[in-house]
């Protein structure tokens, strides 16, 4: 709405003060936030990509080592590493296809 009106332009400087003012951050709180929001995510990235795998039988994060001490990369287990649903992964192919496409 446009308008030179007195009473319309202190209505909408009154909307303004309460309404949009307190919303409005200062360029410093922004860029705190941002980098608050950026350390988040880095920490985020690490703890998921840990490198360790988890055996979907017994919950053990030596997952890899447990296959590796058999040395039969094709031993098969009874479960997609993926989704858990029955299936014969191997060291190889850990996932069923549901979970690999």
């Amino acid at each position: 709405m446009w308008s030179d009106e007195p009473k319309d332009i202190a209505s909408a400087r009154r909307v303004f003060e309460a309404e949009i003012r307190p919303n409005i951050l200062e360029l410093d709180e922004v860029i705190e936030r941002v980098e608050e929001a950026m350390e988040d995510a880095r920490e985020d990235d690490e703890d998921e990509d840990d490198g360790e795998g988890v055996c979907i039988q017994c919950g053990d994060g030596d997952d890899d080592r447990k296959w590796a001490r058999y040395g039969d990369e094709d031993c098969e287990d009874n479960d997609c590493h993926g989704c858990g649903d029955a299936y014969p992964a191997t060291m190889r192919k850990p996932l069923c296809r549901d979970c690999y496409w």
